[in-house]
């Protein structure tokens, strides 16, 4: 399975770039609308974290969108 993934801080940023692009390659888009990064609870993110499994694939198209630090998100996908 393949899941997209679209987090904004805020409301007022806009999304459409990112959803249409992962539209056209993942199996299920979930976007959480203004959660910062740097909250560790972010339910969205959780929800799908919990569903991977070995296999599935886990796609972002801005890095920064993820985690912030980065670091912390590599460290954390990597487990």
């Amino acid at each position: 399975m393949r899941y997209g993934y679209v987090r904004t801080s805020t409301n007022k940023q806009h999304t459409d770039r990112q959803i249409d692009e992962l539209e056209g390659c993942c199996d299920k888009v979930y976007i959480e609308d203004g959660v910062s990064a740097r909250k560790k609870n972010r339910p969205v993110f959780q929800e799908i974290y919990a569903k991977l499994k070995a296999g599935d694939e886990f796609v972002v198209i801005s890095y920064d969108r993820r985690s912030v630090p980065q670091w912390r998100g590599l460290t954390l996908l990597m487990t």
